[in-house]
């Protein structure tokens, strides 16, 4: 739908899972032919984490994938529609 913002390692985009559907997520994307060992471990981590996490204050994760065109780990999480904290505070 949109870019929601990038950083060093990728971007977050707004999407939802089809055209059908009215509820939006957010989608982290990283390249990770762009990334060394440890990073693409972290990468990996941080999936892990994400999905043992559930507290109503920490946006949650939905499921992540890996789309090999592009070789590209996909993260689906939560869409915070008032902002992230910066934005808040």
């Amino acid at each position: 739908m949109k870019e929601l913002g990038t950083g060093s390692f990728g971007r977050v985009i707004k999407v939802r899972k089809n055209k059908s559907e009215k509820e939006v997520f957010a989608m982290k994307q990283i390249k990770l032919m762009q990334l060394n060992a440890r990073e693409k471990d972290n990468a990996l981590n941080e999936v892990r984490l994400l999905a043992s996490i559930d507290s109503p204050n920490i946006i949650s994760y939905k499921s992540a994938f890996f789309e090999e065109f592009g070789s590209t780990l996909c993260i689906l999480m939560e869409y915070a529609d008032g902002g992230d904290l910066a934005v808040l505070i």
